[in-house]
């Protein structure tokens, strides 16, 4: 996140940077066009989950950005390499009506298969209607609809972060978490070697 309030959200690292700095210095009419982040996705491609390559996990990059006295977000995802199709990027004003624009990374199936259509994304069919008003209620409210426990996996959901743009944090962002694991308590119990600091 910038201190203009440019903020960025992926589900790996490898696009956040160039993201980020991208939109965080261009113009007004530069940022406008979703033209940067469907580059660097198509260029990234799928993130690749082994080194046989047979299965790749979507790789799903998101910004938010003022721009003429309002906010815009670009979505997008990539699902497969080197196929037009298969990159797509959604630009549109913020509303501020309750609702977000989401992209899942899967089809939601426990088989892990990618996200079937990702121009639903530019489509703008990928929409989300929530209740909460604070970043605590937001969290809360994602991780209570992801709670589902796959008979052969067990419980899937295990974190989600919420972010409200209300003056407050950093950016003028303010976020919260909503985490199944007390990380240093459960993970300590297991055996796993406790973060540095704790």
């Amino acid at each position: 996140m910038e201190k203009n309030g440019v903020l960025v959200v992926s589900n790996n690292q490898a696009t956040v940077d160039i993201v980020l700095e991208g939109y965080a210095s261009m113009t007004g009419g530069e940022r406008k066009s979703a033209t940067l982040l469907w580059n660097v996705l198509r260029s990234a491609g799928p993130e690749y989950d082994n080194e046989d390559r047979p299965k790749c996990t979507s790789r799903i990059t998101g910004v938010m950005f003022p721009i003429d006295g309002k906010w815009r977000q670009a979505l997008g995802v990539v699902t497969k390499r080197n196929d037009p199709m298969a990159v797509a990027v959604g630009a549109r004003d913020i509303a501020y009506d309750g609702k977000f624009h989401w992209v899942p990374t899967y089809d939601g199936n426990v088989d892990y298969a990618n996200f079937p259509d990702p121009q639903r994304v530019q489509r703008g069919e990928t929409v989300f209607e929530f209740k909460a008003e604070t970043p605590q209620g937001l969290a809360d409210e994602l991780f209570d609809m992801t709670d589902y426990k796959d008979p052969k996996y067990g419980l899937l959901r295990v974190c989600t972060i919420a972010g409200v743009r209300n003056g407050k944090g950093p950016g003028g962002w303010d976020f919260a978490v909503q985490n199944r694991h007390d990380i240093i308590a459960e993970y300590s119990k297991k055996g796993m070697p406790e973060p540095s600091g704790a």
